[in-house]
């Protein structure tokens, strides 16, 4: 009976495993701290887990610990800009990671820097198909190399 038990704890614990690899890691590094609260709100879900930052110091610093699927970066901020950040970016992290440019600037459209671009305010069902589609390719990579 004892080994049943353990059996579905195993199982059991398995399952929620599988569950937080699947989720998109999502790292958010914005200067304005209420659209960061606003949009982890929005977005956070079973699929998408987002991590906030209103500066680029603390931003780096989790970026050595944890790499994230998915990058938003202001476009503008005190003393950085977005591309700023995504060069540095480039130069702490080896792995690919999506980024993603947001600007109320419209006209700024840095095509080989960025994989996409959104404008403010939010056009909230744009980024969650978007979300929701590197989600699906997330989880189509992880079955594959579980299958093999």
């Amino acid at each position: 009976m004892v080994r049943r038990k353990s059996s579905r704890l195993y199982c059991f614990l398995f399952f929620l495993h599988s569950i937080n690899i699947m989720k998109l890691e999502v790292f958010y590094l914005d200067d304005e701290v209420e659209l960061l609260d606003l949009v982890a709100d929005y977005l956070n879900s079973d699929k998408v887990q987002f991590t906030i930052f209103d500066n680029p110091d603390s931003f780096f610093n989790q970026i050595k610990n944890q790499t994230p699927d998915v990058v938003f970066v202001d476009h503008r901020m005190p003393g950085i800009t977005g591309l700023e950040v995504v060069e540095k970016l480039g130069q702490v992290c080896s792995t690919k990671i999506s980024k993603i440019l947001v600007s109320g600037d419209l006209h700024y459209f840095p095509n080989k820097e960025f994989d996409r671009v959104f404008g403010k305010p939010f056009e909230f069902d744009a980024i969650t198909n978007y979300l929701n589609s590197l989600h699906q390719q997330k989880r189509l990579a992880l079955q594959s190399n579980q299958a093999a």
